[in-house]
C-alpha cells in the first residue's frame, strides 16, 4: 500500500515490513523481493532493505524480473541488467532505445520481453532474438504463459494473441470485442 511493505502475518494481521512509499513494482526473486518505488530500485532480503540507484537510461523503470542470476529491469528506454550488485554496460540485449512494456520468464527458462516495436526472446545463449510472425504494429501491453506453455499477449489494437511451440505462430482473435476497448485480459486465463 502507499506506507510501504507489508505482509499479512499467521493471524491474518497487516505487518508494516518497510516503510516505503510509491512502491509501483514488486518481484520475488530467490535473491530476496525486489521493488521499484520513486525513482529507484530497493531489495529487501532477510529483513534487511538496501536500495539501489538505477542507471540514467533506466530511472523510468517500469518491470522487474529475474533470470539467471540477473535481475533485469525494463524502462522507457530499454533494458538494464543488475548482476552481482553491479549494473552491466548497454549492448545488444539493453534494447537501446525501446520502451519496455512487459517481462515473462517462461517454464522454460527463456526470458520474454514485450516491447513498443516487438516481441523479444532471451534464448540459452544469452541473445536476445526477435520473434518473427508477431504483429509490432500493435502494443503488447502484458505477457502471460498459460498451464499448457502457451503464450499469451495481451495487445492495444489487435485483441488477444496467443503463440504457441515458443516458435509464434500468431492467432489473434480479430472477432472478439476485446480489441475494441483496449483491455488487457492476458493474467486471467489459466
Amino acid at each position: 500500500n502507499p506506507k510501504g511493505l507489508h505482509r499479512v502475518d499467521a493471524g491474518g494481521q497487516l505487518q508494516l515490513l518497510l516503510r516505503l512509499g510509491g512502491i509501483r513494482f514488486l518481484h520475488d526473486s530467490p535473491q530476496g523481493t525486489w521493488m521499484l518505488a520513486g525513482n529507484g530500485l530497493h531489495h529487501w532480503h532477510q529483513s534487511v532493505h538496501t536500495p539501489i540507484e538505477l542507471p540514467a537510461r533506466c530511472r523510468n523503470a517500469t518491470h522487474l524480473q529475474w533470470h539467471k542470476d540477473t535481475l533485469w529491469v525494463g524502462s522507457d528506454a530499454g533494458l538494464c541488467r543488475l548482476k552481482q550488485r553491479r549494473w552491466l554496460g548497454a549492448d545488444a540485449t539493453s534494447l537501446p532505445g525501446q520502451r519496455v512494456l512487459g517481462l515473462l520468464l517462461d517454464r522454460q527458462g527463456q526470458l520474454w520481453v514485450s516491447t513498443t516495436q516487438a516481441l523479444h526472446r532471451l534464448g540459452g545463449g544469452q541473445r536476445l532474438e526477435t520473434i518473427p510472425h508477431v504483429d509490432s504494429h500493435h502494443r503488447m501491453l502484458a505477457l502471460y504463459e498459460d498451464r499448457h506453455g502457451s503464450l499469451w499477449q495481451g495487445t492495444r489494437g489487435a485483441g488477444l494473441a496467443r503463440s504457441w511451440n515458443a516458435v509464434a505462430e500468431h492467432h489473434a482473435l480479430e472477432e472478439d470485442r476485446l480489441h475494441q476497448r483496449h483491455w488487457t485480459w492476458a493474467a486471467a486465463l489459466t
